[in-house]
C-alpha cells in the first residue's frame, strides 16, 4: 500500500499539471504522459473522486487545518471527521466537495519515499 503522504503529493502534482494543461494545451506530450504515469500510482477511489472535482473547476485536495478547509476556508463539522475516510485519509468538504487530508500544527513538508516521475520541459 502507498504511504498517505504519497497519495497526497501525487494528488497535489496532478493538480498542478492539469491546471498547467489547462493553460497551455500546447503543453509538450511528456507532460500528458507525466499525467499517466501520476494516475497509474493513484487508487481507482481516489482518481474518480479526484476527476468529479476537477470537472467542477476546483483543486481536488486541500489540507485541512484547525479544522477549517484549505480550498474554501469553511470550518468543518466534528462529525464528519468520524466518519469512514476515502481511501483512509480523506474525508470531503461538505461546502467546495474537495478532499480534505488532516494537517496537523508544525509539520510544513511531508517526507516522500516514492519517486515521481519527472517533467521534460
Amino acid at each position: 500500500m502507498k504511504s498517505f503522504f504519497n497519495i497526497i503529493h501525487h494528488l497535489e502534482h496532478l493538480n498542478r499539471l492539469e491546471d498547467d494543461l489547462a493553460v497551455n494545451p500546447d503543453t509538450p506530450h511528456a507532460a500528458m504522459a507525466q499525467c499517466r504515469e501520476i494516475r497509474a500510482l493513484l487508487p481507482v477511489e481516489l482518481l474518480e473522486a479526484h476527476d468529479q472535482i476537477r470537472l467542477s473547476g476546483n483543486t481536488s485536495v486541500a489540507a485541512m487545518l484547525f479544522r477549517y478547509c484549505g480550498a474554501c476556508c469553511t470550518l468543518v463539522d466534528p462529525a464528519l471527521l468520524s466518519q469512514p475516510r476515502l481511501a483512509g485519509l480523506f474525508v470531503i468538504c461538505p461546502h467546495c466537495k474537495t478532499l480534505l487530508y488532516e494537517m496537523r500544527e508544525g509539520c510544513s513538508e511531508f517526507p516522500v519515499n516514492e519517486s515521481i516521475p519527472k517533467s521534460n520541459r
